[in-house]
């Protein structure tokens, strides 16, 4: 019984956050959170890409929409994509996304979250991007920043550069 109430109000909580917090707060302002306080997880999941014998790698989260694209938007930048190409790329998970919209959105509903956290507007990635170049100069230097090397971007840039 304790363990079901436990539940409930971590439910509740969850909710309450994704109205108060989340929502108010919205996607772009979201992705600058991940990767200012998720740099740890972020170092992780890039540094699979370093080891050429992890290939080939399958990328994704709950939905394939937001921890997904800040991994990809980041491993495009090594590869040294366009800000434009890196968007659209972006965008397209909206078009992938499409025939599950309907559960993300019930999804969303039941975390307390906007319609807004459903959809990958190109907005979000642009200011996640002007974010990390405004405060670290340039993507590979947040990355850097955080403890991912220049030896490893190299090694990254390289394993997939082969397997082009």
């Amino acid at each position: 019984l304790i363990a079901l109430l436990a539940i409930q109000q971590h439910d509740k909580a969850a909710v309450w956050v994704g109205r108060k917090v989340m929502t108010p707060m919205g996607v772009a302002t979201m992705y600058q959170h991940f990767v200012s306080n998720c740099q740890v997880e972020i170092i992780s999941a890039l540094r699979i890409f370093v080891d050429s014998s992890q290939y080939p790698i399958i990328v994704h989260c709950t939905h394939g929409k937001d921890r997904t694209a800040i991994v990809i938007a980041l491993i495009l930048s090594i590869l040294d994509v366009s800000r434009d190409s890196i968007i659209e790329d972006y965008v397209q998970t909206q078009t992938e996304l499409a025939h599950i919209r309907a559960d993300i959105l019930e999804d969303m509903e039941e975390a307390g979250l906007s319609e807004e956290f459903a959809d990958a507007d190109p907005k979000n990635m642009n200011m996640l991007l002007s974010f990390l170049e405004s405060n670290y100069g340039s993507i590979k230097q947040y990355l850097k920043s955080i403890g991912f090397s220049e030896t490893e971007q190299d090694a990254v840039r390289e394993n997939l550069i082969l397997l082009a």
